[in-house]
């Protein structure tokens, strides 16, 4: 599916800050799939995190 211009600059941070959301095409990617690990891997990496 290919989005026009303004449908790309609609987006929205999801929950916890851990995916972007394109609601006019109903998409989402989340960080996880970026940095190419599975899920629960990132998930697990956060609750491991020392905190600063």
């Amino acid at each position: 599916m290919l989005a026009t211009p303004a449908e790309r600059e609609h987006w929205t941070i999801g929950p916890r800050g851990i995916s972007v959301h394109w609601p006019d095409v109903d998409e989402d990617i989340a960080i996880w799939e970026v940095l190419g690990i599975a899920e629960d891997a990132y998930l697990r990496s956060l609750r491991e995190a020392p905190v600063s």
